[in-house]
């Protein structure tokens, strides 16, 4: 949306903002100045950057996790020095204040090469003064706008510092130029009325996964040349491009010298704002992987992840179905993969109501689930032992699939756990065998945990023997289960026992094969053991 903010608004907003200042002890803040923010590892130190590359540090003394704003000042690339703005004083964030190497001491990329070692230099101190890392925000006015948008949008500036861009909690700048700089420009002997959009243009990084972009400028008329103007076909490009997190604030009545006085109380809104946001989210992502904290879940269907042939010649294609937690912003997370059961015979597919129900669960959780199909037979006892061979290359074909893909889904290949009920239970138990055992031997993780619902499989229908590189396994199964006997997860268990496995039986008293009205609860212990499992 575009926001058009009139004098008399800004006005009353600023007002309530200095009497914020007035009511917070100086005592409160603490300053550390002249911060050296490049060493000698990212280049030679000469006497212009010990000079020139320094900041000053404000910041609360006794509240911990506080948000931080890095501020560039203006001064068109040649001129200006580093100030802690008066209107950011005493909010309860803190604010680094940098300066930079000018015109014509230097040119470009030197301007933005030292705004991103700025911008890292906080990501990797901040915590020591008691701040959030993830709550770091980059603003600046005129150049300083400028530098802002080129830090945050070309990506490569702080990949330099092993500092992923995505990391800044929101872009702010004031009246930056979008297009190429004009000091740029006239380094290159192009006249200030010829905008160029280049690789040095905000507008050239336009991208669907940046930071929150808030962009301000001055009024239309007041403004410096077209400034107003190019800002607001970058908020349209960047809304063209799919990025739904960007603003853009006209102040009117301000030209570009005063527009900060009208730019800051938006400023200290959004900061504030999205800083209660995170707050919110870190504390319901606390008990993640253990409490439903997610609401919602997407399933994407009937994915291929393998062309393969069936006992008869025939040529089968196999799916699966990948659940995820809507809305989730991590992209390193574990991972189950979810095998139905239902007597390794056709009628039975990915889409049986417990494993619906136990991956939509983990994946409110913050998991991310899969549930494949595999080959089955008309009659599987004729050859248990081939159905269940031709039944375990599936699934591993399955887990092989999720960590080739793991990018693309948001997985942690190194943290992924098996989960079967019945069929599927006696198919995981001969995958994780399998699994670990190769992983051990190739010195690569395996499977983090597996679970047991009801699918202990008899000795002699295994593929491979219990040994101690066995996943840590729950085994949930009824006691009173004529289908798959409970007797042959106590088998199961006292194997376990031998092999020094972690695991846990969990019998449930007097169930049958099956017992759907016992989901809620075998839920609550399964995420409990793998959570344990996963911290080890």
């Amino acid at each position: 949306m575009i926001h058009l903010r009139s004098l008399c608004v800004v006005l009353l907003i600023s007002p309530m903002v200095q009497a914020l200042n007035v009511t917070q002890s100086p005592d409160l803040y603490k300053l550390r100045e002249n911060i050296l923010y490049r060493d000698s590892t990212e280049a030679p130190l000469t006497d212009d950057i010990k000079k020139m590359c320094r900041l000053d540090l404000y910041y609360p003394a006794d509240t911990p996790g506080f948000p931080t704003v890095v501020w560039f000042h203006g001064g068109g690339l040649t001129g200006g020095k580093r100030d802690i703005p008066e209107a950011l004083k005493n909010q309860q964030m803190a604010v680094a204040t940098v300066d930079y190497r000018l015109n014509p001491g230097v040119t470009c990329p030197a301007y933005i090469e030292d705004a991103a070692a700025a911008v890292a230099w906080v990501f990797k101190h901040i915590q020591t003064y008691g701040g959030d890392p993830n709550l770091v925000f980059v603003s600046g006015h005129s150049a300083g706008g400028y530098l802002t948008s080129m830090v945050g949008l070309d990506k490569r500036w702080l990949a330099r510092h092993d500092v992923d861009a995505d990391r800044i909690a929101g872009l702010i700048p004031f009246s930056g130029h979008t297009i190429t700089h004009f000091t740029i420009r006239q380094e290159r002997d192009i006249p200030g009325t010829q905008p160029i959009v280049d690789e040095f243009a905000p507008l050239y990084h336009v991208r669907a996964d940046a930071p929150p972009l808030v962009l301000i400028t001055g009024d239309r008329e007041l403004e410096m040349l077209g400034r107003y103007e190019e800002n607001a076909y970058m908020y349209r490009m960047m809304k063209v491009a799919g990025h739904d997190k960007t603003e853009l604030y006209e102040v009117q009545g301000f030209n570009h010298g005063n527009m900060p006085q009208g730019a800051f109380p938006l400023l200290i809104d959004h900061v504030k704002a999205w800083t209660r946001a995170h707050t919110a989210v870190t504390v319901q992502l606390q008990n993640r992987y253990l409490e439903p904290v997610f609401s919602d879940v997407d399933c994407q269907e009937d994915i291929l992840f393998r062309t393969t042939r069936d006992h008869t010649g025939h040529l089968v294609e196999l799916t699966l179905d990948v659940y995820r937690p809507r809305g989730d912003t991590f992209d390193n997370r574990p991972a189950i993969l979810w095998i139905h059961g239902g007597g390794f015979r056709p009628g039975n597919d990915k889409r049986q109501k417990y494993i619906v129900h136990m991956a939509t669960a983990f994946a409110r959780r913050g998991y991310v689930c899969a549930a494949p199909d595999y080959r089955t037979r008309q009659s599987p006892r004729d050859d248990m032992r081939g159905t269940l061979k031709d039944a375990v290359e599936d699934g591993l074909a399955s887990l092989a699939w999720m960590r080739d893909n793991h990018r693309v889904l948001g997985v942690d290949a190194d943290r992924i756990a098996l989960g079967g009920g019945s069929a599927g239970g006696m198919i995981a138990v001969s995958m994780a065998a399998l699994e670990n055992s190769l992983a051990a031997t190739s010195h690569r993780p395996g499977l983090f945990a597996l679970i047991d619902l009801w699918g202990s499989p008899a000795p002699e229908n295994r593929l491979m023997t219990i040994h101690p590189q066995f996943p840590p396994t729950v085994i949930v199964h009824g006691t009173a289960d004529q289908t798959v006997p409970y007797a042959w997860s106590q088998t199961l268990a006292a194997e376990l026992t031998a092999a020094g496995v972690d695991h846990l039986l969990y019998p449930i008293v007097n169930a049958k094969h099956t017992p759907a009205k016992d989901l809620p609860e075998m839920v609550e212990v399964c995420s409990h053991f793998l959570y344990r499992a996963m911290e080890k």
